[in-house]
């Protein structure tokens, strides 16, 4: 019961945010075609990133979390990612904490992850690797000859670890673009055949893409294909707090799908409260979508919640409330979906459902 009791703890931190997402370096081996961060990862390197003694100093004011997110760029990219990780979970206590990656660094992901998992055992932590395409296909798309390989060469190093790790999953992630929608369901079904995956997400390309034919309509591709992995019954971990987080994922679905098709928003978004992103030169986000900084935590002396009750913090916020700006951020509905209490009836009762069958 301890995860379910620190998922109520975060539900009832105030007005504080529980899930932070930060970016650790915009420094990417990888050009893909379809990435939203790409202008910050081409000028990477005149980038200020965020020291480590820096991120202690935010992370002393955050207070317990319920997610982080580290991210980029390429995560693993930081030579210093196993300091960082200890130093997240050492003051905000997070349940979980998510580590995207392209897979690349393959010596540097096994031996930076078997020392955060020792150093963190009562936290769960998720690698997320990037898988777009099978073979040729996902090399192509990722601008890089052999990564395909090295996701598989990564994967099966970390399934060794997840053997002797209770507190890590494998998560594979696809985003679905104008270059994978007509193969979609091969790749899920060559994923699930090669690699024993605790998830496999589908994301909907966002932002402005470094290749502008990676857009396409791929809204009903993506309706499919949510219903075709609902359907599978994919395998589920085994965590006191599982159900309560895959019923909030399935309605997170439901609802991305109907902001994308109504065009507006379809639940209250709590981004810029109980959501933020803190870039890697450490600018405040309320999400990677909307261009509106709150601040730069530098600029308040690393005082998160100094920054988030400033005039500027309080002005992006409401322009959110007002203009009702929507998107289909996983990261931002997720967290929406999660505060807005008034859906909770419908939600326990799919906890109860899953619970007896």
């Amino acid at each position: 019961m301890k995860g379910s009791s620190r998922i109520v703890k975060s539900l009832l931190k105030g007005s504080k945010p529980v899930y932070v997402i930060l970016f650790v370096t915009a420094r990417c081996n990888a050009r893909c075609k379809h990435c939203f961060y790409w202008k910050n990862i081409d000028q990477a390197e005149a980038r200020d990133e965020l020291k480590l003694e820096e991120i202690e100093r935010i992370c002393k004011g955050l207070g317990q979390l319920m997610q982080v997110s580290l991210t980029g760029g390429e995560t693993f990219l930081r030579n210093d990612l196993v300091e960082i990780c200890n130093v997240v979970c050492r003051y905000t206590n997070p349940l979980i904490i998510t580590i995207t990656t392209n897979g690349l660094l393959t010596e540097k992901i096994e031996k930076d992850m078997e020392m955060i998992l020792e150093q963190n055992p009562g936290t769960h932590f998720r690698i997320s690797i990037s898988l777009d395409g099978w073979e040729e296909e996902h090399d192509l798309i990722r601008d890089v000859k052999g990564i395909f390989e090295a996701v598989t060469r990564t994967y099966d190093s970390l399934d060794k670890l997840r053997k002797r790790h209770d507190n890590l999953n494998i998560d594979f992630c696809t985003v679905l673009s104008s270059y994978n929608v007509d193969n979609i369901r091969g790749i899920f079904n060559s994923v699930e055949e090669r690699f024993d995956a605790d998830n496999h997400l589908l994301t909907l390309l966002r932002g402005t893409p470094r290749c502008k034919s990676a857009i396409a309509d791929t809204l009903d591709a993506y309706e499919e294909m949510q219903r075709y992995i609902e359907v599978k019954e994919k395998k589920r971990e085994k965590k006191p707090f599982d159900r309560f987080l895959h019923v909030v994922y399935e309605e997170s679905l439901r609802e991305i799908i109907n902001t994308a098709r109504k065009k507006s928003m379809v639940v209250p978004c709590v981004a810029g409260e109980r959501l933020i992103e803190i870039s890697e030169t450490g600018d405040v986000f309320p999400c990677e979508l909307l261009d509106k900084k709150m601040g730069n935590i530098r600029d308040f002396d690393y005082d998160i919640n100094r920054l988030l009750a400033s005039k500027g913090a309080e002005q992006v916020r409401r322009s959110i409330r007002d203009k009702k700006c929507y998107c289909t951020f996983e990261c931002a509905i997720n967290a929406s979906v999660i505060f807005d209490f008034k859906r909770y009836p419908r939600l326990l009762g799919k906890i109860f459902f899953k619970r007896f069958n």
